[in-house]
């Protein structure tokens, strides 16, 4: 009993760990307290709490967390949850499904009440483009929970946070290259890097930002090259070094005003809604095969780092905005800046 009470404390009185400085809230309907986002837990969730609380005093807490997964179905994570915490727990734990679709979870937990800090929640699974986004809603207001527990059903039934990137940092590892990247001065759109001191380099490093979409790394490539021969009138020369359900890694070759040249393009869509594209395009001039394996240990070795602001989104919506960015064609650009505004940091 002492080490199942010692279980139940670390995975939940200690879940807020570390802080975070910043002015994002989430306005949540019908709750006239701002929710800032005050830290992260242990298992990395976004917490945001009502403004008053602290991470070491709370009393109720609101986490975000994002899976990049999408093909387990979202019913094998309640079940290893619930199967996990009982076997740890044993009669302290139960669990109710309030909500069952295929896309959409809706789980009620709750302790012992008679345990110290005795808590109750609920855990929303929602499946997205790129992986399965949960959210958590925890309090230890046990004597309030009949009051409460009919507006938090309603909110995470209807509710989702909505993560909006604001800044994304790629990082490369050129070092295995051994030469300097450094922005063209004259690109307008801020995301094509060129050798430092060339002015008419044959080599050049684009990044480029897309909705995030249900399509694989692989079916992407599949796609941009059908497109590409359809506009070529000819078959392309094309191979994909690797291909997961999050990153992937091409190459091909082609003809740009008769001069050839030489193009990788590594694909992620590991961070929520968000799909990146890295291009690096050499002007043919020979092939030099030890190069060509530098070059695709640098795309494969690349980095990607998403700054977030949240914000709550109607369930409606967002099955409205998933409709639309499944039809919408693959490779269209969708970019989350304003072109004058930089947005990515090459290092």
């Amino acid at each position: 009993m002492i080490e199942k009470l010692k279980f139940l404390l670390i995975f939940f009185y200690t879940l807020i760990a570390a802080p975070i400085f910043g002015e994002t809230a989430l306005n949540i309907p019908g709750d006239e307290r701002a929710w800032n986002l005050s830290g992260k837990s242990e298992l990395k969730e976004e917490v945001f709490l009502p403004r008053g609380q602290t991470l070491g005093n709370w009393r109720e807490a609101l986490l975000y967390h994002h899976v990049s997964k999408t093909s387990i179905p979202l019913i094998v994570y309640v079940n290893n949850f619930i199967k996990e915490l009982d076997e740890r727990l044993g009669g302290l734990f139960e669990t109710r499904i309030l909500k069952e679709e295929n896309d959409f979870i809706l789980l009620e937990w709750w302790l012992d009440k008679d345990i110290p800090d005795s808590q109750h929640g609920f855990i929303q699974i929602l499946k997205v483009s790129n992986g399965i986004d949960f959210i958590r809603y925890t309090t230890k207001n046990i004597d309030k929970i009949e009051k409460i527990k009919p507006f938090w059903e309603n909110i995470l039934m209807n509710f989702r946070i909505k993560p909006i990137a604001k800044e994304i940092n790629v990082s490369m590892p050129w070092d295995l290259d051994g030469r300097r990247w450094v922005l063209d001065g004259n690109d307008k759109e801020k995301n094509k890097f060129i050798l430092e001191g060339e002015t008419d380099s044959k080599e050049y490093v684009e990044i480029e930002t897309f909705a995030a979409t249900d399509f694989t790394p692989r079916e992407n490539f599949d796609i941009l090259i059908k497109k590409l021969e359809k506009t070529s009138n000819k078959p392309l020369s094309y191979r994909v070094l690797f291909s997961n359900e999050l990153t992937g890694l091409m190459e091909w070759k082609g003809e740009e005003k008769r001069a050839p040249f030489h193009e990788w393009v590594y694909f992620s869509k590991e961070k929520p809604g968000v799909s990146v594209v890295i291009r690096y395009r050499s002007i043919e001039d020979g092939n030099n095969e030890k190069r060509t394996r530098t070059l695709e240990k640098v795309l494969a070795g690349s980095k990607i780092e998403v700054t977030y602001d949240y914000t709550l989104e109607s369930k409606e919506k967002f099955v409205n905005e998933q409709e639309i960015l499944n039809k919408r064609p693959p490779w269209s650009p969708f970019f989350i800046r304003e072109p004058k505004d930089p947005l990515f940091y090459h290092k």
